[in-house]
């Protein structure tokens, strides 16, 4: 069997039960019913580069390249919330020691708690960056091409947290430049992308990963 729809390249998976699901650089998601023989396909309009499938598999959390993340329905394709650069509402945390988890733990590794005053935005127009749910789907996360790692609530779109995974990027004001460069503009700097991040919901932890070669394991309370 070969599943050749896409018009790009498929940059995203998932598989649950007899469904595949894909997200392509072609700005569209498709769910492949194995069981019917059958396609759906949801036009986002930009590069899909990550795909995580709600536990209820009722909803979609799309990373795209227009520095945002969206939360789709399965049923209708519907635009649930779209995630960008609202104003956190928490905590922000830099990186190397301890530092604020998800749920307002500390971290471990290279990740530290110190406070910064919000105002940069979102960014991630150029890299691959995998997004997440996490604490029961409450909560998404994502890491972004400035060294910083993103926190909304699911349902009101809030930013909770913004975190550092590099203690390099926390020592500069937020109108500089990072020290190990920013992402802004075209091409950016791959080593200050955070690429990947993953969730443990039984030990309530977690890890992103960095350009830089470096994971950071941040912990719960």
């Amino acid at each position: 069997m070969t599943l050749s729809e896409a018009r790009d390249s498929v940059s995203a998976l998932s598989v649950v039960g007899h469904e595949i699901m894909t997200g392509s650089v072609d700005g569209r998601v498709r769910v492949y019913d194995l069981r019917r023989g059958v396609v759906g396909v949801d036009v986002v309009g930009y590069p899909v580069t990550s795909l995580t499938p709600t536990r209820a598999n009722d909803a979609l959390l799309l990373s795209t390249l227009d520095s945002s993340r969206r939360l789709l329905d399965r049923s209708n394709g519907a635009l649930l919330r779209r995630y960008t650069s609202t104003s956190p509402a928490s905590d922000e945390g830099a990186g190397a020691g301890a530092g604020a988890g998800i749920d307002g733990g500390s971290g471990r590794g290279s990740g530290s708690g110190a406070g910064r005053s919000p105002g940069r935005h979102y960014m991630n127009e150029n890299y691959r960056i995998r997004s997440t749910l996490a604490l029961n789907d409450s909560v998404a996360v994502s890491g972004a091409e400035d060294g910083s790692v993103w926190v909304w609530d699911v349902l009101d779109g809030s930013v909770r947290h913004r975190l550092f995974h590099d203690s390099h990027n926390a020592d500069v004001d937020d109108a500089s430049t990072p020290a190990t460069g920013s992402a802004e503009g075209k091409g950016g700097n791959k080593r200050a992308v955070v690429s990947a991040v993953a969730f443990n919901e039984a030990k309530r932890e977690w890890v992103s990963a960095g350009g830089n070669g470096v994971v950071v394991v941040w912990g719960g309370p």
